[in-house]
């Protein structure tokens, strides 16, 4: 769907400082680009997994799903990521309690 910070050959040798400072402007777009769709991404499936009676969200899940170790997810979990305060509802936007 877009480019990578793999994508941009971050530990290749430039020739040049310049060059250098360039691949990396590059990479550092690609993973804010990277960042962005992973917060869409959480914000999406972040709604507790129904009748589970666990605080667990459904992005959770399909991570584990995805084989990402129990330790990655409960870093993310406990990331900015995942630090949705704000609701929006009939009122309009308030921080959440």
């Amino acid at each position: 769907m877009f480019q990578t910070p793999r994508d941009y050959d971050y530990k290749k040798t430039h020739q040049t400082y310049e060059l250098a400072q360039a691949s990396m402007l590059k990479l550092w777009d690609a993973f804010l680009l990277l960042m962005g769709w992973c917060s869409f991404l959480l914000s999406h499936f972040h709604k507790p997994i129904p009748r589970s009676g666990l605080n667990i969200q459904q992005w959770e899940l399909l991570l584990n799903m995805a084989k990402f170790s129990l330790d990655y997810i409960q870093i993310i979990k406990a990331s900015e990521l995942v630090n949705f305060p704000l609701h929006i509802g009939e009122q309009g936007i308030h921080q959440t309690q």
